[in-house]
C-alpha cells in the first residue's frame, strides 16, 4: 500500500474523516453544556433574536464577557438562518471542526507529504479534548481554523491574506494577538539567519502585519465608550508577568499539553527526533514552514504562561503538535510501516483516556455524564416540583432550568433564588460540578439524587 500513488492516502483521509463526522453525530443534538451554555450559545442566541453586529454594544456585557464578537456573530447567523437550536449551533461547530482537519491535512501535503498529513489528521481527530470540543459552541477550534491559515499565508508571504484572517482570528478570540508578534519574529530571523532579499521590513508590511493590533484597538476603544472599560472587570485580573504566576501557569500548559491524555509520548518522540535531527542536519520537510510551526508553538506557550489558563485553550497548538510528533518519527525512521505503528500505539493512548472518570469540565467525553445528570434533575424539577418560586440553583443548572433554547427541553421555567434568602428557599438543587453556595445542611433533607459514575445532582427540600 506505501507504494501506490497519494490517492490511497487521499482515500484514507477521506476514509478517516467519514468515521469522525458519523462517530460525532449523536453529539449534535445533546444539550448546551458548560461554558457553550453560559456564555458562548447565550450570546450567539442573543445575536439572532435581537439583531447581528460586532460592536460591543450589541451584547449586554453579562453576555460578551468583554470578548470581541465575530465568533457570536458567526453563530448567531447560522441560527438565524437555520433555527435556534442545539443541532444548529453544533453542526456549525462540527463544520469548523472538519474544516480544521482539512486545513491541517492540505498544508502537510504541500509542505511534507501525504503520508506525514494522514497520520497527522488521525493523530489530531484522536485528541480527546479535540474531539469533545469539535462540537461544542465555544470559539478555540475556530481559533485554531483562523489561526492556522493566517501563519500559511504569511508563511506564502501573502500579507494582505494574512491580515484579514488574522485579523478574523483576533475577533473571535483575543489570543490571536500572538500571530503579528509570531510572523515578525519569522520575518527577522529569516533575514537574519537566511539573509533573504523578500524579507524586507517596511512600513507597508509593518502595517500589513499588525493590522489585527489595529482592529482590536478600534473594537476595545468602543468598549471603552461604550461600557466605559477596555476589559471586562471580572477579567482585570486573569493575565499577570509575575513570577509565582507564570510557574503555575507554565506547569498547567506543560501538563496538559505533554503529558495528559496520553500525549506524555510525545516528548520522548520529540526528543529523539531532535537528537536525529542534530546528528543528521536534514529535514525531509519545508525548512521554513517547520521553523515557523516550532516559533508559533513557543510563543503560544509563553502567551498562555502569562494569561488566564484553561485546557480547551490548547486546542490552538494541538494541530500543529500532531504534525510535529509525526515529523519527529519521520526524521528518526524511513520506514513507513514503523512510523505507522509507532504513530497508532499514539493514537491508541489518546482513545484510552477519550472517556475518565471524574470530572473534567469539556475536555473529555465524560461530559455526558453530567448532561445525563443535568437532564433527569431538570425533568424532575419540572415535573415534581410543586412550588417553583423558592428554588436555590447555581451554575451550570440555573442555566438549564431558567434559560431557553438550551436543548434540555424543560416544559417550565423555575423562578431561581439566592441561596442566602433564608426561608424562602425551599429547595436546593446541587451537583457535582456545580459552583459552590453556602446553605445550612441541618435545614434541608435529600429529596432525590441522580447519578451517573462520578456525576451527580441532587435535589434537596426544607425541613418542615
Amino acid at each position: 500500500m506505501f507504494q501506490n500513488t497519494k490517492g490511497i492516502y487521499h482515500l484514507l483521509f477521506i476514509l478517516s474523516l467519514i468515521i469522525f463526522v458519523v462517530l460525532k453525530l449523536p453529539a449534535l443534538s445533546l444539550p448546551f453544556y458548560w461554558d457553550e451554555l453560559g456564555v458562548y450559545s447565550r450570546s450567539s442566541i442573543y445575536l439572532a433574536q435581537h439583531g447581528l453586529g460586532l460592536l460591543p454594544a450589541n451584547l449586554p456585557p453579562d453576555y460578551s464577557r468583554g470578548h470581541p464578537l465575530l465568533f457570536s456573530f458567526i453563530y448567531g447567523l447560522a441560527l438565524k438562518l437555520f433555527g435556534i437550536s442545539v443541532t444548529t449551533g453544533h453542526a456549525v461547530s462540527l463544520a469548523f471542526s472538519v474544516a480544521l482537519i482539512i486545513t491541517l491535512y492540505y498544508i502537510l501535503c504541500r509542505e511534507s507529504e501525504p503520508f506525514i498529513a494522514l497520520l497527522s489528521a488521525i493523530l489530531l481527530m484522536a485528541q480527546p479534548v479535540f474531539f469533545a470540543q469539535s462540537v461544542f459552541v465555544l470559539p478555540e477550534v475556530v481559533l485554531a481554523l483562523f489561526s492556522i491559515w493566517a501563519l500559511y499565508a504569511y508563511y506564502n508571504k501573502n500579507l494582505v491574506v494574512f491580515a484579514v484572517v488574522a485579523t478574523m482570528a483576533v475577533m473571535v478570540k483575543e489570543t490571536a494577538i500572538i500571530l503579528p508578534v509570531i510572523a515578525l519574529g519569522y520575518m527577522i530571523t529569516i533575514k537574519i539567519f537566511a539573509k533573504r532579499e523578500d524579507a524586507e521590513i517596511t512600513p507597508k508590511s509593518l502595517l500589513l502585519i499588525f493590522t489585527p493590533w489595529l482592529v482590536f484597538g478600534i473594537f476595545m476603544i468602543a468598549q471603552k465608550i461604550q461600557y466605559g472599560w477596555f476589559l471586562f472587570p471580572l477579567h482585570v485580573n486573569n493575565v499577570s508577568v509575575g513570577v509565582d504566576y507564570i510557574n503555575v501557569q507554565s506547569h498547567y500548559v506543560d501538563r496538559f499539553l505533554f503529558y495528559s491524555q496520553g500525549r506524555y509520548w510525545w516528548v520522548k518522540v520529540f526528543i529523539i527526533g531532535a537528537v536525529a535531527l542534530l546528528l543528521k542536519g536534514k529535514l525531509r520537510v519545508q525548512a521554513g514552514w517547520f521553523f515557523l510551526s516550532l516559533l508559533f508553538i513557543a510563543v503560544f506557550i509563553a502567551f498562555s504562561s502569562v494569561n488566564f489558563y484553561m485546557d480547551r485553550y490548547m486546542i490552538l497548538a494541538l494541530p500543529v503538535l500532531c504534525w510535529l510528533v509525526v515529523e519527529a518519527l519521520n526524521i528518526v525512521w524511513k520506514n513507513k510501516v514503523f512510523i505507522s505503528a509507532i504513530s497508532m500505539l499514539l493514537f491508541a493512548a489518546a482513545i484510552r483516556d477519550m472517556e475518565t472518570d471524574g470530572f473534567n469540565y469539556d475536555c473529555d467525553m465524560s461530559y455526558r455524564r453530567v448532561l445525563d445528570v443535568e437532564q433527569q434533575a431538570a425533568r424532575y424539577a419540572c415535573d415534581s416540583l410543586a412550588d417553583r418560586t423558592g428554588i436555590a440553583i447555581n451554575f451550570p443548572m440555573n442555566f438549564i432550568l431558567i434559560s431557553d433554547n438550551t436543548g434540555f427541553n424543560t416544559k417550565c421555567k423555575i423562578v431561581a433564588k439566592d441561596a442566602g434568602a433564608g426561608n424562602a428557599i425551599k429547595y436546593i438543587i446541587y451537583g457535582s460540578n456545580s459552583l459552590d453556595f453556602t446553605y445550612n445542611d441541618w435545614e434541608y433533607n435529600e429529596q432525590v439524587n441522580f447519578t451517573n459514575g462520578f456525576a451527580w445532582v441532587k435535589i434537596l427540600k426544607r425541613k418542615e
